[in-house]
């Protein structure tokens, strides 16, 4: 296993020699996020407190767009689509009389840390040998941390497509269990579609994905995969149940923030006539984007400081 202290000295003279050769705003534009989701890593989870020769660059720092904003201008953009999706989902849940509260103050099994890791190898070498390998590769890079993550976030995936690199965050309080076995194939999901981006030359896109509202079907689709293996082997069934039971509901809420943000958004496009269109659709957004947390979207960091300097200046998430 790989030492953090050379891995960060060494990706520190990559990015800086990467961050000079950058002398157009063009140039600065594709490699923003992954410097700012790199100086967000080392002070936030290294505790690295010396500034980085582009933290003091402006015209960098100008560069930088929250990627709420492009999450919601993906929703508007495919309004009829998301519209129709939300309300098929909300409407699913309804006729099926989903129990919400079926599971609700159950607790999960505590296990080992070695126990997860063997449920989570034993997974994945069933599922898929690329994947494998990509685990295999995380592990002896170490690429996969444990660390103070945001409240309620059980990990975070960074994304540092310069350097064809994409680095997990395990969430230091979240307790030893299935769900944690879960979490960690979530963000392999998010790891993988990242891989497969640079290996077929499009980790230019990367932002685009990790803003698109479809940025979690990867990650979902494994962790859905891998407890369902949990229900068919019979491996801790009921704390599985208990988990999917989560699952739903947090799709549920998804559906549900989206159809409220696409029901705000056409109240205020209809009942306001006297503003400029363009004018009064960007004031939405940018009232629509202040209640992106409250109506259910998950923290996911600018895989990029995208996750922010705040939601993220960087890349995630997150979801």
């Amino acid at each position: 296993m790989k030492d953090v202290k050379e891995i960060i000295r060494i990706y520190t003279e990559k990015l800086n020699w990467i961050y000079s050769k950058a002398n157009t705003k063009s140039k600065k534009k594709k490699i923003v996020y992954d410097l700012f989701s790199f100086s967000e890593i080392c002070h936030e989870h290294f505790n690295i407190n010396e500034d980085f020769i582009w933290e003091n660059d402006n015209e960098l720092i100008s560069l930088i767009v929250n990627p709420d904003m492009y999450f919601i201008d993906n929703i508007l953009n495919s309004k009829i689509m998301f519209n129709n999706i939300s309300n098929s989902v909300i409407t699913i849940f309804k006729d099926s009389k989903f129990p919400f509260y079926k599971n609700q103050g159950k607790v999960l099994n505590s296990l080992t840390p070695e126990k997860i890791s063997e449920i989570v190898f034993d997974f994945i070498s069933e599922y898929d040998n690329n994947l494998l390998k990509l685990y295999e590769d995380k592990l002896y890079n170490n690429e996969i941390f444990i660390g103070n993550l945001f409240e309620n976030t059980g990990g975070l995936t960074y994304q540092l497509n310069t350097l064809n690199k994409t680095w997990i965050f395990m969430n230091s309080e979240l307790d030893y269990s299935i769900l944690f076995a879960s979490t960690i194939v979530h963000e392999l999901g998010h790891a993988y579609e990242d891989d497969i981006l640079n290996k077929t030359g499009l980790s230019c896109h990367g932002l685009k994905t990790s803003c698109s509202p479809y940025y979690e079907v990867p990650s979902n689709f494994l962790e859905y995969a891998f407890l369902n293996y949990l229900k068919e082997n019979k491996i801790y069934n009921s704390d599985a149940d208990i988990i999917l039971s989560n699952y739903y509901i947090d799709l549920f809420e998804y559906m549900y923030a989206i159809n409220i943000l696409l029901k705000i958004y056409e109240i205020n496009i209809t009942t306001n006539d006297y503003v400029e269109m363009e004018i009064k659709k960007e004031e939405i957004k940018l009232s629509l984007f202040t209640q992106c947390d409250v109506l259910g979207r998950k923290s996911q960091r600018l895989h990029t400081h995208t996750h922010t300097h705040t939601h993220t200046h960087t890349q995630k998430d997150t979801c």
